[in-house]
């Protein structure tokens, strides 16, 4: 209960004053949430962080996630191989043909 009412609040606030929400609160918690995602999965492997973290972003579901990773793929490697089995999620299958 504890998080349903937090989100609650969250609600409240942003209904109160959309404008003030989107054009000062939003962002500022977005990188918060990006980097400590980051932390979490131990995404800085460099002597440079703040250059990785500019690779990394949250999305808003993984099936946004996984069409960005094969459209990067299919712009790097353009003559590349994707192979799936025939218990892919068809989802799965639809994004691979659209790119190739």
């Amino acid at each position: 209960k504890c998080g349903y009412d937090r989100a609650q609040e969250w609600r409240n606030y942003l209904e109160k004053n959309p404008c003030r929400y989107f054009d000062r609160d939003l962002i500022p918690h977005l990188i918060h949430s990006n980097r400590r995602m980051i932390d979490f999965v131990n995404a800085t492997t460099t002597s440079h962080p703040e250059e990785e973290q500019q690779g990394v972003t949250l999305l808003q579901n993984s099936t946004t996630a996984f069409n960005a990773i094969i459209a990067g793929y299919v712009r790097e490697y353009p003559n590349g191989k994707i192979i799936s089995w025939d218990e892919t999620y068809n989802n799965t299958k639809n994004m691979i043909h659209h790119h190739y």
